[in-house]
């Protein structure tokens, strides 16, 4: 049993880490050619939950049966507490900053490409994205950092 936990945990590791990577690319896409963004832009938001959002559920689950399947305690291994608390950090920047933000940015770009075009909306479309980036590159670093523990395990 403890094979297929870390072979689905792995699985979902891929998923949501090769996912996340992939959508500042098509961001860039979105900045290069804008007569595209706002297919890329909901490109962006499918990747997000229908990829990462549920990869990171896998995550979450087959991590906690892993430690229960091989008995181990989170009060003896720090590295395991500061990867599952950094993990926590991880779901709730996703939910309660990207996935707005994310929405945000879809009902911009919605309105550039609509008759009821504002002056504004070119501004209000930046804001959005440069949070996305911040927010995403936040994402990024806590990703390494739970990679590097959950590899080294440092004690």
């Amino acid at each position: 049993m403890r094979n297929f936990l870390l072979f689905v945990h792995i699985l979902a590791a891929t998923f949501a880490i090769g996912s996340s990577f992939v959508i500042p690319i098509i961001g860039r896409m979105n900045g290069d050619e804008p007569i595209h963004s706002q297919f890329g832009v909901k490109v962006i938001g499918r990747i997000q939950r229908w990829l990462v959002e549920p990869a990171l559920l896998v995550l979450l689950l087959t991590g906690l049966l892993l430690v229960n399947e091989n008995d181990i305690s989170f009060a003896d291994n720090t590295w395991l507490t500061i990867s599952f608390a950094l993990f926590i950090v991880m779901v709730l920047l996703d939910a309660f900053v990207l996935r707005p933000i994310q929405n945000n940015i879809v009902r911009a770009t919605d309105v550039l490409f609509s008759d009821e075009i504002t002056p504004d909306a070119l501004p209000e479309m930046g804001k959005w994205v440069q949070r996305s980036q911040i927010a995403g590159s936040a994402m990024g670093v806590l990703t390494l950092a739970i990679l590097a523990l959950m590899v080294w395990k440092p004690t």
